[in-house]
């Protein structure tokens, strides 16, 4: 249950929340992780998540994300990892530079290839 309250420090209208052990701000890769993995970890806790966006606003936007070889263990072990799957794609290298694709010289500052473990990518991008 919401309820407002005045906040005396500020003025401010507050939104305090009842009857919860456990409120995750924010939606996006972390937020969410934390959700699940907490109420994995002990499902009689009341946890709710909350985000900015208004419920049902999400749409893809062509956004992606490039998520490390030890976040898709952990979203594994949370049984999360084998929905991602079949979107992601494994990065075995990266060059970083800073220059457009045309030009003719391309310094390089950063480069990652290889795999963490034995058939495992750095990286997939999602």
């Amino acid at each position: 249950m919401m309820e407002r309250k005045a906040d005396t420090q500020t003025g401010a209208n507050a939104k305090t929340v009842s009857g919860l052990d456990v409120l995750v701000a924010g939606a996006g890769y972390v937020g969410l992780a934390a959700a699940v993995s907490l109420k994995q970890a002990r499902p009689g806790l009341a946890i709710a998540l909350v985000d900015a966006a208004p419920a049902g606003a999400w749409q893809r936007d062509g956004r992606a994300s490039a998520i490390a070889a030890a976040a898709c263990r952990m979203l594994d072990q949370l049984g999360v990892w084998a929905e991602i799957v079949p979107q992601a794609q494994a990065i075995t290298e990266m060059i970083i530079t800073d220059s457009r694709t045309a030009d003719p010289v391309r310094p390089v500052f950063l480069t990652f290839d290889g795999e963490v473990a034995p058939g495992e990518p750095f990286a997939h991008m999602v």
